[in-house]
């Protein structure tokens, strides 16, 4: 909703003190939405109701937390990148050749380094499991199912670690949230619960099917490219497939990819060709699933002006 109609509601509903969730429909509009009341069901998760939208958001977006979370991400995202260098992947290449006592004391090391600094980014918003929407408790029930079973203490840590940067980061980041729903409903699943380097090539294809629907293409090859490049040579790690697999193979897939209300605050996004389908498309979509809303609070510019810059950057971006 744009901002100029979240005044005349406020002032409409007589709305005194209330909370605005900015760019619920996606950033770069000056769009938002008032908060009409907030529910926590004993079925687990958090749904925002907003005025002027047919079905709740799930989860409770915060600024703070995306803002840390930008920390935690640049850390792991800069190791990956320095790693995926052949220099680097040389010079791991050389500790293999190491007595083995002496490989994982440094392996220890490290993952004990990583484990107290995303703890002290994390803490402070890191939800209680059943606060989670579906597709995060999904997630976060794998990774701990994965990490129960595991003997080793160090690897138990890294399984730890990497569940709770996930589910932070797909809980609280909308825009990767929305993503990787997105992308799980064209998964093959065979071919990912199969294994071996079928699976490999099934997790590269979304990825470059990610990259596709990327509207700044020079954003999808530097995130998503990058990503790409760096799966190469991590696969070739048997462990790193040996735990990808048991994961693929226990998580419900079902549950990972978006529902009606899911696609609802997918179809006004400018940023991204959430199911393949270009924006025009997708706010036809909106209007048929919930016409009352667009006609009573003036969705239609709102939606022209995501079109506009939709349009623009479609023009001016391009990629042969």
């Amino acid at each position: 909703m744009l901002n100029s109609e979240i005044q005349k509601l406020a002032i409409e509903k007589k709305i005194a003190q209330y909370r605005i969730l900015k760019d619920i429909d996606g950033p770069g509009i000056g769009n938002s939405a008032i908060e009409e009341k907030e529910e926590r069901p004993e079925s687990g998760g958090i749904y925002i109701y907003l005025y002027g939208y047919k079905y709740p958001y799930k989860g409770m977006p915060d600024n703070a937390s995306v803002e840390q979370f930008r920390i935690v991400k640049k850390v792991f995202l800069y190791l990956f990148i320095s790693i995926s260098n052949r220099a680097v992947m040389a010079l791991l290449g050389i500790l293999y050749l190491l007595p083995r006592f002496l490989t994982k004391k440094l392996f220890h090391s490290v993952v004990n380094y990583f484990y107290l600094l995303t703890d002290w980014l994390t803490y402070d918003f890191l939800l209680k499991p059943n606060r989670y929407c579906i597709c995060v408790r999904e997630l976060y029930r794998t990774f701990t199912v994965i990490m129960e079973k595991e003997k080793d203490e160090t690897m138990k840590k890294v399984i730890g670690i990497a569940r709770d940067i996930v589910c932070l980061f797909i809980e609280q980041d909308s825009a990767y949230k929305f993503r990787f729903q997105d992308i799980m409903a064209e998964v093959d699943i065979c071919k990912l619960k199969n294994g071996g380097w079928g699976m490999v090539r099934e997790i590269q294809r979304l990825i470059r099917l990610m990259q596709d629907r990327e509207i700044n293409k020079w954003f999808a090859r530097q995130k998503w490219g990058t990503i790409e490049k760096m799966m190469k040579p991590a696969f070739l790690a048997k462990e790193l497939r040996h735990y990808i697999h048991e994961f693929l193979r226990e998580v419900d897939f079902n549950k990972l990819k978006p529902d009606e209300g899911d696609w609802y605050f997918d179809t006004l996004r400018l940023d991204y060709d959430f199911g393949g389908k270009t924006l025009p498309e997708r706010i036809e979509e909106r209007k048929k699933m919930d016409i009352e809303n667009w006609n009573k609070y003036n969705f239609d510019e709102l939606a022209g002006k995501f079109l506009t810059e939709y349009n623009t950057k479609k023009g001016v971006i391009k990629i042969k």
